[in-house]
């Protein structure tokens, strides 16, 4: 069902488009902890440790919005998608990709999402309407 969010109370409409968000990280709050609570029993304190550090940057990279939501919609057009974190250490490294990037003095690299044609057919697949997608930029070699 379509919603028309510019007629009615702004706040009413933000706060029903806000209700999965906030949802979803109540969800990932509540795995969190029952991952502390299972980890600190088990693995120690070390590994407790490694679990509260790591647990900022999930819901970081898990709710961003834009990473996120692109991933999902990318799948749901029969995309297929990878986070490159090689290509992230590559651009941290390389003059000659922060150049072909123009990436600006004191830029850098925080992650990379490839998106491309899947190069397998599966044949249990929900069935899709044809792409119509053109690339942004392409490097050639």
């Amino acid at each position: 069902m379509a919603r028309d969010m510019t007629v009615g109370r702004e706040g009413n409409h933000i706060l029903i488009f806000a209700l999965p968000i906030m949802g979803g990280l109540v969800l990932q709050q509540l795995y969190n902890t029952v991952d502390s609570v299972v980890v600190g029993q088990t693995l120690g304190s070390a590994a407790l440790g490694a679990v509260g550090t790591c647990a900022a940057l999930t819901i970081f990279f898990a709710f961003r919005g834009d990473g996120s939501a692109m991933e999902l919609m990318s799948e749901s057009m029969g995309l297929g998608v990878l986070y490159s974190g090689f290509f992230r250490a590559c651009a941290d490294v390389s003059e000659e990709l922060r150049k072909l990037l123009d990436l600006p003095e004191g830029h850098k690299v925080v992650t990379c999402m490839v998106i491309g044609c899947p190069a397998v057919k599966y044949q249990r697949i929900v069935p899709r309407k044809a792409l119509k997608a053109k690339t942004l930029h392409t490097i050639e070699r």
